[in-house]
């Protein structure tokens, strides 16, 4: 899949024309999904764990501003600890990603962009809530993140390509070098002055 991935030409996401009827109703279904959704509680996730702290704070939809997207806790409460908490966690956790395999990486990244793109209309409507911004925005940014996932993966996988580059450039630098070093050598010795001045 990712070698197929790295082979295709990279193609942004196309945008969702909501005059088609079925893209409409697609669209209305999500709002409505996404609306029963509304003013539920979100704990931080530290490491896999989820932490509710006392205080909380609000998310409020800006083009209604008497409705309450989600409720979070406050990682402002514990800062400290929290934060500590947090870098441990990305620490550990950077030991063992940077051992993945920059194709291993790329999936990641294709598997993301097709979650979202199955559910392309579903992430739109959450942005509608929580941003105010119309169906054409919230679909335009949803594709933006489906192209960043695409791009960046396929750069992944095309990469493996420029490290090979890199390694033949140097290679050709290093080769280069030593025939500099010694051509001065012989400069150094008068052995190629005698030819250079006859020509």
């Amino acid at each position: 899949m990712q070698t197929q991935r790295s082979l295709d030409e990279f193609r942004n996401e196309p945008f969702t024309d909501y005059s088609v009827a079925e893209n409409a109703e697609a669209m209305r279904a999500a709002i409505e999904q996404v609306r029963s959704e509304l003013g539920r509680e979100y704990p931080l996730i530290i490491n896999g764990e989820k932490i509710t702290t006392e205080s909380k704070f609000e998310s409020i939809n800006p083009a209604e501003k008497a409705q309450i997207v989600g409720v979070f806790s406050d990682a402002d409460s514990d800062a400290e600890n929290l934060t500590v908490k947090a870098i441990e966690a990305a620490t550990n956790a950077f030991e063992i990603w940077k051992q993945v395999l920059p194709a291993e990486r790329a999936e990641y990244l294709f598997k993301a962009a097709d979650i979202i793109r199955a559910r392309k209309h579903y992430f739109s409507a959450w942005m509608c809530f929580e941003t105010g911004k119309n169906w054409a925005e919230a679909d335009g940014d949803t594709a933006e993140a489906i192209d960043f996932l695409e791009f960046y993966g396929r750069e992944m996988l095309n990469g493996r390509d420029i490290r090979k580059l890199r390694l033949r450039r140097i290679r050709k630098i290093i080769r280069l070098n030593i025939f500099r070093s010694a051509l001065a050598r012989l400069f150094r010795l008068g052995i190629f002055r005698l030819q250079l001045w006859r020509e």
